[in-house]
């Protein structure tokens, strides 16, 4: 069983974004950034964070919070698996990494604990995900084949008559959690062959990707 004490809280946070320029410092109309709300989450839980970094004025900004600040060799938007591996490298006494990007900003203390409690000695990772929109679901999808109309099956029978009649099961990554055993992020992946889904809670699913995700998360914090 991996406890918390057993876990590096990583909080990777590049300097540059394409969408929202200096995204992850960007101060939010409560005061706050998106690195600073995964900073204290990490603090919350774990008691401790670290923020990896390929920018100056994040590491300024991180070092101002007390943490640990690791400036990384992987630039830019490379690989999140060198990111990974290489404060495991810096932390050799961690069992397990908690990958808390700043992008999900509305993650909560209990929630990350409760992931934990999932990573269980026969589980390689915990990924959170979140369920994909009933409309978007394989039974609701078509598909357009030589100017033809085609369910996913091929056979519109099997379409649902009404979406509430559809049960989630399918999912997609959130990005609100990675937690992941450090041997196995010394193999070459963050994932491993044993994961253990982590659904997001409803009210915490949110990644900032663009402006619109900006304004729906300032819409929030009113």
């Amino acid at each position: 069983m991996i406890e918390i004490t057993d876990v590096l809280p990583l909080v990777p946070a590049r300097g540059g974004s394409v969408a929202i320029p200096h995204k992850n410092t960007r101060r939010l109309s409560d005061g706050t950034s998106l690195l600073f709300r995964a900073v204290e989450v990490a603090k919350a839980v774990f008691g401790w964070a670290v923020v990896s970094t390929d920018d100056t004025d994040t590491a300024e900004l991180a070092a101002r919070m007390k943490v640990s600040v690791v400036f990384r060799q992987v630039t830019g938007d490379g690989p999140m698996l060198a990111v990974v591996r290489e404060a495991v490298e810096l932390f050799p006494d961690a069992r397990a990494v908690a990958l808390l990007q700043p992008t999900a900003p509305l993650r909560s203390a209990e929630s990350i604990a409760s992931a934990v409690e999932l990573f269980t000695n026969e589980a390689t990772a915990v990924v959170s995900v979140s369920p994909i929109p009933a409309k978007f679901s394989r039974p609701w999808r078509l598909r357009i084949v030589n100017g033809r109309l085609l369910t996913e099956e091929g056979d519109w029978s099997t379409i649902p008559p009404r979406r509430q009649d559809i049960q989630p099961c399918e999912f997609v990554r959130d990005g609100s959690l990675y937690l992941t055993r450090a041997a196995t992020v010394r193999a070459g992946s963050l994932y491993g062959d044993r994961v253990v889904p982590w659904i997001t809670p409803e009210n915490e699913r949110l990644n900032i990707d663009s402006w619109e995700d900006w304004a729906a998360l300032e819409a929030r914090l009113r």
